[in-house]
């Protein structure tokens, strides 16, 4: 340790006013908003603490070689899976499971005795012996009754079919039923593709107690509907334009969808199949050999290592709160020491900056930035020097000085040195 009278004199006479310093001199309510931003940049820092291990072995790293003593298992526990490597195998879980549509045959023959109703109602019309003037406001009004419009050239094939057309009115009527028919057969989705995920090729149809998987190929979306109806009008034998034009304005009123998305159901089994996934993919036995001295330390080492830490931080939860929150109180003091320093030193030798709130908060934000870097850092198992150890002091010293940015950059060190263990 540094002896206090090798100190600087002024930073000296400052620790010497530290340590004289009486509880019952300090004036608590004038510093109420210091200990706020104090309270608030410890909890900070506290949840940049890494959770579910310990610093036991965080100065391990890949390709290194081992010098400590061997590590053997102190008991059996599983191998936890990489985050890659769980995610991998949580997205295959996630395409075995098939979106599941139910089959409703009663909406497809509820759509066809609808279809069937109109075309008997335009049939008869037909069959009657008005003038075409009347037949053409009757045909009107029945596709007015159904939601929809009837177009000239539409009126002019039903009208003249006979004359001017090789498709009777008749044999079209049967088309449009027998499309229908198809078209439901397939099946019909009450969904775009885009609401179903893009690894998506097949599906599950739910029929009464029955269910099977079909390609999602074989079946038709709703944008798709328009598409497969001019399709098959165009099939249609001795068929013209205007034919087609009429046949599609009428299976698209009719027409609807018989295949309808289960969104709970599928959501349900998603879940179910998700949390089946294992987070282990191996185990290590008690008193198995994990790491010899002299090894060169490779990715499995540091994973069965990761795996030992968080079973035994499992281990200490079941034990008791004891055994987790006095760790937590721990580091908890660390931080609290660490920033003491920092805010004595500050309200003994800088009294401007310390009642500065503005000047404080920043002082506090920069410390703050360079450990949360520090975490990142940690937490993606970067290296250490990635560490931008340098702009905590560079910025004190530019700002406040170069003793605030010494007595920052000691703050900081002791901060680091708890986040990051060895």
């Amino acid at each position: 340790m540094i002896a206090v009278s090798k100190l600087s004199p002024r930073l000296s006479a400052g620790v010497r006013s530290v340590l004289k310093l009486s509880l019952r001199e300090i004036r608590w309510r004038e510093h109420r908003w210091q200990f706020f931003i104090g309270l608030v940049f410890t909890l900070l820092t506290l949840s940049f603490f890494p959770r579910g291990q310990s610093f036991q072995f965080a100065d391990l790293h890949e390709g290194d070689i081992y010098l400590g003593e061997q590590i053997i298992s102190p008991f059996t526990f599983s191998i936890n899976k990489t985050a890659e490597e769980y995610e991998h195998d949580q997205q295959l879980a996630r395409e075995s499971v098939y979106p599941v549509f139910d089959r409703r045959d009663s909406t497809a023959a509820l759509q066809a005795r609808r279809l069937q109703n109109f075309l008997t109602a335009l049939e008869s019309v037909l069959d009657s012996i008005s003038p075409d003037s009347l037949k053409a406001r009757r045909l009107h009004d029945i596709f007015s009754e159904h939601h929809t419009t009837l177009a000239s050239a539409g009126a002019t094939v039903l009208l003249q079919g006979l004359k001017r057309y090789p498709l009777s009115p008749k044999d079209f009527f049967k088309q449009l039923t027998r499309i229908t028919r198809d078209l439901h057969s397939l099946g019909i989705l009450n969904v775009e593709r885009t609401a179903l995920p893009a690894y998506v090729t097949k599906v599950s149809l739910r029929q009464g107690a029955r269910e099977m998987v079909e390609d999602l190929s074989g079946l038709i979306t709703s944008e798709a509907r328009n598409n497969a109806v001019l399709q098959k009008l165009r099939e249609i034998e001795n068929i013209k334009d205007p034919t087609v034009t009429l046949g599609y304005q009428i299976l698209i009123a009719f027409l609807g969808p018989n295949l309808f998305y289960e969104q709970a159901e599928t959501d349900l089994r998603l879940r179910e199949t998700l949390q089946r996934v294992p987070r282990g993919r191996g185990t290590v036995l008690q008193y198995e050999k994990i790491l010899a001295r002299h090894e060169k330390i490779t990715r499995e080492h540091l994973q069965k290592l990761k795996s030992l830490e968080a079973e035994k931080v499992q281990q200490r939860l079941s034990e008791g709160a004891g055994r987790w929150f006095l760790p937590l109180v721990g580091k908890f003091l660390i931080i609290a020491l660490a920033l003491t320093v920092l805010g004595a030193y500050l309200a003994l030798r800088h009294d401007d900056l310390y009642t500065d709130l503005s000047k404080f908060f920043l002082i506090a934000l920069i410390l703050a930035l360079v450990l949360f870097l520090a975490h990142l850092a940690h937490r993606f198992e970067a290296p250490d020097y990635l560490i931008p150890m340098a702009l905590a002091p560079m910025l004190l010293t530019i700002f406040f000085g170069a003793q605030v940015g010494f007595v920052g950059t000691v703050t900081l060190s002791l901060m680091l040195g708890s986040l990051h263990g060895n």
